[in-house]
């Protein structure tokens, strides 16, 4: 199970609300979240099961995206996650015991 969480400070949240508009939910999910593992990123970290079960094309793909965006060809993630609208929840109800100790300080 992997979870992807938005968050930022309130007074930039403009800058969040601005960029998730971009993004059909829950149609263009699995576009947000390449973007963000490929494209908008800082430090992705790449499985190896995932990585080794790439094509040659699709490891291309993530190197080039990978590039510094002054030095991209294009700013295309490339479409390596799969996912469908129904392996999202637009709101957590109930938080298992390790995510809340990991996001919410002591």
């Amino acid at each position: 199970m992997s979870f992807l969480v938005l968050t930022t400070f309130k007074v930039v949240k403009h800058y969040l609300d601005s960029f998730l508009a971009r993004y059909d939910f829950p149609h263009n999910a699995e576009k947000l979240v390449n973007d963000i593992a490929f494209v908008k990123c800082e430090e992705p970290l790449i499985a190896p099961q995932l990585w080794r079960s790439l094509s040659e094309d699709e490891k291309l793909a993530v190197r080039l995206s990978l590039r510094p965006p002054a030095v991209r060809a294009e700013a295309t993630a490339p479409r390596i996650i799969r996912l469908t609208p129904n392996d999202f929840v637009r709101t957590v109800t109930e938080m298992p015991d390790f995510i809340i100790q990991a996001f919410v300080p002591n």
